[in-house]
């Protein structure tokens, strides 16, 4: 994987060895991650997501998406139960991306089974009061570290609670819970 970080002396993957720890003094800044042990990639409909035990590399295949998930993650920064921004830039074919904490595994719950989703609701009212709505909850998107911690992932389809009229999918689902 190649990445160039735009604007960025150093780089720095927190709570990992000293080999994920980067640092610039040139003009450019190009970053090349063999990425080979505990690392597996998937392909998204929105582009390519490659997980590593520490970070998640997610590459965009649209603007639009990246620079919408990049605003709500740096606008929800801190809040608990919201992945963790690391960084972001573009790849040498001009392609966009995010690195975020790895935050886990998909709980998988059930959309359809409201008791599965207790748990979830108040981390969905927090994102709600910083004035955003999801628009995309599902189990895949609900990740467990193992510890009972939940984290809310890919904001993607994100959208201010300003403009949220009508049928929002966020309000139908908390109606449910």
């Amino acid at each position: 994987m190649f990445l160039i970080l735009p604007c960025l002396i150093e780089f720095t993957i927190p709570y990992v060895p000293d080999p994920y720890v980067f640092r610039f003094d040139g003009r450019f800044r190009f970053l090349s991650l063999s990425l080979v042990k505990d690392c597996w990639t998937r392909k998204s409909r929105q582009g390519v997501i490659t997980h590593t035990s520490y970070f998640v590399v997610k590459e965009f295949n649209d603007d639009i998406i990246w620079k919408k998930e990049l605003q709500v993650l740096e606008e929800l920064r801190g809040l608990r139960g919201v992945a963790r921004l690391l960084g972001s830039g573009r790849r040498m074919n001009g392609g966009p991306f995010i690195v975020t904490e790895n935050a886990g595994e998909p709980t998988n719950k059930d959309v359809e089974e409201p008791s599965d989703w207790y748990d979830v609701a108040p981390l969905i009212g927090e994102i709600h009061a910083r004035g955003w709505h999801h628009h995309d909850l599902h189990g895949g998107n609900v990740l467990n570290n193992g510890k009972g911690n939940l984290t809310v992932i890919d904001f993607g389809n994100a959208v201010r609670a300003a403009d949220c009229v009508g049928d929002c999918p966020d309000n139908l689902w908390m109606d449910d819970i």
